[in-house]
């Protein structure tokens, strides 16, 4: 059975596309537990510094420095583990995000499916996917050349196409 385009083109038929999107992040876990372990460290030694000349309270505030510390890497660490992966198949376009798991999944018909970029403001643009009303936003964590690409990708996959 063939597909067709709002425009009236047939789709032809193809293997699965697959498209893994992930934020680019510099650090690794060992590399942030370094990080911390360093920081914390260094920082400790001089809370501990003050403390023996009798500046005591600066412990808690150091403590509390650590504390906020371990919180933005383990943020960031997580942040890292995003991944949006769009599967487009003979006939259907599965949409999956989430961290370590898919924590969201969107399965479209393929012959249904519409893709739009919207460009905004200052140098900037969305890369839209759905159908019958429903837009979802993909390519969050790209830079706007990435989105573009992102964009022409997309188009060139069977399923992508207007």
């Amino acid at each position: 059975m063939a597909a067709y385009s709002a425009t009236g083109e047939e789709i032809p038929a193809a293997r699965d596309t697959r498209i893994v999107i992930a934020p680019n992040c510099s650090l690794n876990g060992c590399q942030a537990l370094g990080l911390f372990a360093s920081v914390a460290g260094v920082s400790l030694l001089i809370a501990a510094g003050f403390a023996l000349q009798g500046f005591w309270p600066v412990l808690p505030f150091a403590g509390a420095e650590i504390l906020l510390l371990g919180w933005a890497l383990g943020s960031s660490q997580k942040h890292g583990a995003y991944r949006e992966v769009i599967t487009v198949g003979a006939d259907r376009v599965i949409l999956e995000k989430g961290c370590a798991r898919d924590e969201w999944r969107r399965e479209f018909q393929r012959h249904w499916i519409r893709l739009e970029l919207q460009t905004l403001a200052c140098n900037d643009c969305r890369v839209l996917i759905g159908t019958h009303g429903q837009r979802i936003r993909v390519g969050e964590c790209l830079t706007y050349e990435e989105r573009k690409a992102l964009y022409g990708r997309l188009r060139q996959a069977p399923a992508g196409r207007d």
